[in-house]
């Protein structure tokens, strides 16, 4: 299941990049596997590191329980994983909303420099200065 987890995470944090040669996309092409490579790796490390042992001893408790603290057990994982619903739905929403327009004046979307060069340009690599020097003002000049 972390397996998952971690793929997404890695994945989404990839930059999303252009290419305007050959061997550029070659690059890209090996960027992707290097961050499916260790996607992989720290997967299978917390399977066997966390997941297994962890599972093992939620099984080794519930069987050595009494029906009373069975139960209890049953509870509590059920509200375990409904907190866990609750979390990932939280954050789910909070990123679906966080590009909406929330503040008066400018709201900085993305912002790319160096687009339209001929070197791979990661999209959306000045978004975090624009946002912060324009964000919220109502006018905003270069300076």
């Amino acid at each position: 299941m972390l397996f998952i987890f971690v793929h997404l995470i890695i994945y989404q944090r990839f930059p999303v990049v252009r290419w305007e040669t050959g061997s550029e996309l070659f690059g890209h092409f090996a960027a992707l596997a290097l961050a499916f490579t260790l996607a992989t790796c720290v997967a299978i490390l917390l399977h066997f590191g966390f997941e297994v042992p962890a599972r093992r001893l939620i099984r080794g408790c519930f069987q050595a329980a009494s029906p009373e603290q069975r139960g209890q057990l049953v509870r509590l994982g059920g509200v375990g994983f409904v907190t866990l619903i609750v979390a990932a739905s939280t954050y789910a929403l909070r990123a679906a909303t966080r590009d909406a327009v929330t503040q008066p004046g400018i709201s900085v979307v993305a912002g790319t420099y160096g687009g339209n060069c001929r070197w791979v340009s990661v999209r959306g690599n000045a978004t975090r200065a624009l946002a912060a020097a324009c964000g919220g003002q109502d006018e905003c000049t270069s300076k």
